[in-house]
């Protein structure tokens, strides 16, 4: 029973090895607009993985910038706010610039993190 199952399977026509055709594969590629998609997508993910890394790179140093800096513009505003007044324009601009570096480092890791290869979660 085994043999004749094996010489049924190896005389059907669905098992015969595929031979390369230059003209069938030109064919596909001109009725498929998308044929030629690997040769756009693998620069964009090479593209991809260069700008991860470079961002990866940099986030230590823009975080550590980033981190360094609002903590003493908060204290010179509160020290300023007392001499001078909360509604001064150099209390409200320290302020306001402490508050635009923490968006600034709270959207470089939502940019790093969407442009991750993997789905990532950094730890700070």
């Amino acid at each position: 029973m085994k043999n004749r199952l094996r010489l049924v399977a190896s005389n059907d026509e669905r098992f015969k090895p595929q031979r390369f055709n230059c003209k069938q594969l030109l064919a596909y590629a001109k009725a498929t607009p998308g044929a030629f998609a690997p040769f756009v997508v693998v620069p964009l993910r090479l593209f991809r993985y260069l700008l991860y890394m470079v961002m990866l790179f940099m986030r230590i140093p823009v975080q550590i910038v980033c981190r360094l800096t609002i903590v003493p513009l908060l204290l010179f505003a509160g020290i300023w706010g007392l001499l001078k007044g909360w509604n001064s324009e150099p209390t409200m601009l320290m302020v306001s610039a402490a508050f635009a570096l923490f968006i600034f480092s709270a959207l470089y890791d939502m940019v790093l993190m969407l442009v991750a290869p993997e789905r990532i979660y950094l730890d700070t």
